[in-house]
């Protein structure tokens, strides 16, 4: 089967290089990751000078290509062709914060749109998650006091969060979590200490399923965005729509949390 067409001409554009030297490039590669075809050692190529394989393939096509790669693999040193450095990618800065200056860490412009887009959904992640976990922990050390955890959490996340502390603890050299349990829990997590208390939380939450179902919904979101990879559109107003959801509910009844 020939090479993508469009997919071709972009990547000779992006290498800077003849059809003679791309096809040395293709086997270059095949010899490297091999054993493929031709065609998909041009499009392992592609992918690894940073194309987005999805603009020219079909998605079996795509998944095929990334699997014949290990996920460290990356190309050899920058080549010369003809005596001529060979032309620089092109970039697009990345604002990692909207007070902070635009940044050109040589990211493709598809990857810098979908980290300037991350970069304005991971705050509300993290407000959102840390936000539940400093409810959860200030209504059950009311009700239960300061050793609230060994009362209240399910036995099933106490044992996660304990293995999760243990593996921390082989690594000194890197920050920990915090200080107490509570962070060292995931949506999951939260959702089942919510509803083994639930009668600590009903004055708070509209009902049980209100707050587990987001719970639910948004853990596959945020553990992509955990990842560094970008989420789709649909998961991103999810997100938004949550963030906001749970803003207003702690708004009105702000004086029912301890």
């Amino acid at each position: 089967m020939a090479t993508n067409r469009e997919l071709r001409n972009d990547l000779l554009t992006r290498l800077g290089v003849t059809q003679q030297r791309l096809s040395q490039r293709a086997a270059q590669v095949k010899r490297v990751y091999g054993p493929m075809s031709t065609e998909e050692g041009t499009y392992v190529l592609a992918h690894l000078e940073g194309l987005d394989l999805s603009r020219y393939l079909d998605r079996e096509t795509v998944d095929r290509v990334r699997s014949m790669l290990p996920k460290d693999a990356k190309l050899a040193p920058a080549e010369r062709s003809h005596g001529r450095a060979r032309k620089p990618h092109p970039t697009k800065p990345v604002r990692v914060a909207p007070r902070l200056e635009a940044v050109d860490v040589m990211l493709p412009s598809t990857v810098a749109d979908d980290a300037n887009r991350m970069a304005l959904i991971y705050p509300k992640l993290y407000v959102f998650e840390n936000s539940l976990r400093n409810v959860i922990r200030r209504v059950l050390a009311d009700a239960h006091g300061t050793g609230w955890w060994s009362k209240c959490a399910p036995t099933e996340v106490k044992s996660r969060v304990a293995d999760r502390k243990a593996k921390e603890g082989k690594k000194p050299w890197h920050g920990k979590r915090g200080s107490h349990e509570i962070y060292y829990s995931d949506f999951g997590d939260l959702k089942n200490i919510i509803s083994k208390n639930w009668s600590a939380f009903q004055g708070i939450f509209p009902k049980l399923e209100w707050i587990t179902l987001k719970l639910e919904e948004l853990e596959p979101p945020r553990n992509v965005v955990a990842h560094n990879n970008p989420l789709s559109k649909q998961d991103e107003k999810r997100i938004e729509l949550y963030y906001e959801d749970w803003s207003a509910l702690l708004n009105d009844r702000r004086d029912r949390v301890p």
